[in-house]
């Protein structure tokens, strides 16, 4: 005893950074309590499992409707076992862990409604297995140095939005799975592809920055069919942007492909969408020679419109018939009644700033480029979020715009010299009011019906 106690005042700091050993499972039983006693998390009330200390074991989740909070704290193994078993699970929230050393880092198996937040995990097999899942959230989570970062098999309808999944082999790995969100992840510099469906259609890739991968970008094999992939940016990958193998009927609209080995390839045979049509237009290919001259669905009206001339072509049957001629951005308004509305911006700028005002019922953002280059602007506007006519003003001054509609969006169309600008284009009507004239006719309808009731009781009687 008198030798520990010297030992911890010489090495005080050897003694802090030690795991707790707990001998092989913690347990977080189905009755609330922890199995062992011993183990070093604190329980309130059954529903808070707070990590006090790191952790040297696995932890089996038996319970449902319960938040485990690492709070910074390591949960690590031997290279064996399951970090988190979530089997049968729901509604569990994990959070906040670094787990590592594991065959798996956290296990969903047939478990719905869980949500992984904000962990840390490294130097696993698999970082995130889900298999037979639906209805679950992995987001803002950091994955790297695995074999596959999350690896979601036969599982439906889960979300996989803002994680960083970076020198894993594999970076996102979908099998035999349906109706997925994969958004806004940050997926760089995988030893293989960074996304990865196979026999997984109806899926939705949207927004991922995918860059620095060593084989494809994207990839799609065995009938992935019908999937959605729209406003990623795809770069410097080692091999093709989007590798699409014996699948069909997937859209591929409004991405920025640039700088890829190759951007595209298509087995021969099969169909795929490359454009949302005029004025929307498809994507930017960072080798597209064509030029931009010309406007309008057959792209032989004389003026610019941010749309290449010819198509951009990647075999016999796969076009790009609206290649756009600058990358796109994406950017949210808010939400109203549930729908999300965003405006798209195709340009040869760098875009900051982005706000959309509705009590001014305007949309500003600032442009910078090269000095003295020429550059160009293409903005689409949905006509619910903000309506025309419209103004634009090029600092304060208005500029010379032309404007394409059709019944559900708005594209305006300008030039300027290159420095910093700041853009602002006002519409004639908003969203809320549009929303509150509808409210206004429910309630006239609402009292209509309501005095006809009256008048029709008073006659019976």
């Amino acid at each position: 005893m008198i030798i520990a106690l010297l030992m911890a005042s010489v090495f005080p700091l050897a003694f802090d950074i030690q795991l707790v050993k707990v001998a092989g499972m913690i347990y977080i039983i189905a009755d609330g309590s922890v199995d062992p006693p011993s183990a070093p998390i604190s329980n309130v009330g059954d529903v808070s499992y707070t990590f006090t200390e790191d952790i040297y074991a696995s932890i089996v989740v038996e319970r449902d409707n319960i938040v485990v909070n690492g709070a910074g704290h390591a949960l690590e193994g031997t290279g064996i076992w399951k970090g988190i078993d979530l089997t049968g699970r729901s509604n569990v929230t994990i959070k906040s862990i670094t787990i590592r050393e594991f065959d798996i880092g956290i296990y969903l198996n047939h478990s719905s409604g869980n949500t992984l937040y904000a962990n840390r995990i490294n130097n696993t097999y698999i970082g995130i297995d889900i298999y037979a899942c639906s209805g679950n959230s992995v987001s803002a989570n950091t994955i790297t140095n695995n074999k596959h970062g999350i690896f979601n098999d036969h599982s439906d309808s889960n979300s996989i939005s803002a994680n960083t999944i970076t020198s894993n082999y594999y970076g996102i790995y979908l099998a035999s799975s349906s109706g997925d969100s994969i958004s806004a992840n940050n997926i760089t510099s995988n030893h293989y592809q960074g996304i990865e469906l196979y026999n997984s259609g109806s899926n939705g890739i949207y927004a991922n920055t995918i860059t620095k991968n060593n084989g494809y970008g994207i990839y799609l094999h065995y009938h992935s069919d019908s999937n959605s992939i729209s406003a990623n940016t795809i770069t410097s990958n080692n091999k093709e942007g989007i590798w699409v193998d014996s699948s069909s009927s997937n859209i591929v609209c409004h991405n920025n492909f640039v700088d890829n080995t190759a951007q595209t390839y298509v087995t021969p045979g099969f169909v795929n969408v490359w454009d949302y049509g005029y004025p929307s237009g498809g994507n930017y290919w960072s080798d597209y020679t064509g030029v931009d001259v010309y406007n309008g669905p057959n792209q032989n009206v004389p003026g610019s419109d941010g749309i290449g001339d010819s198509n951009y072509t990647i075999n016999a049957i796969n076009n790009d018939c609206y290649p756009l001629m600058g990358p796109i951005s994406t950017f949210d308004c808010g939400s109203w009644d549930n729908k999300p509305y965003y405006a798209d911006i195709i340009g040869n700028s760098t875009i900051s700033a982005f706000n959309f005002n509705a009590t001014q019922k305007l949309i500003s953002f600032n442009v910078n480029g090269s000095a003295g280059t020429m550059g160009f602007c293409k903005i689409t506007i949905d006509n619910l979020l903000l309506g025309g006519p419209y103004t634009a003003l090029l600092d304060e001054t208005p500029v010379m715009s032309s404007v394409t509609s059709n019944s559900t969006h708005s594209s305006l169309y300008f030039t300027y010299l290159h420095s910093t600008h700041n853009i602002t284009i006002t519409g004639s009507t908003v969203i809320p009011d549009s929303h509150s004239s509808l409210g206004l006719l429910i309630l006239m309808f609402v009292a209509a019906s309501a005095l006809l009731y009256v008048k029709r009781k008073r006659l019976i009687h």
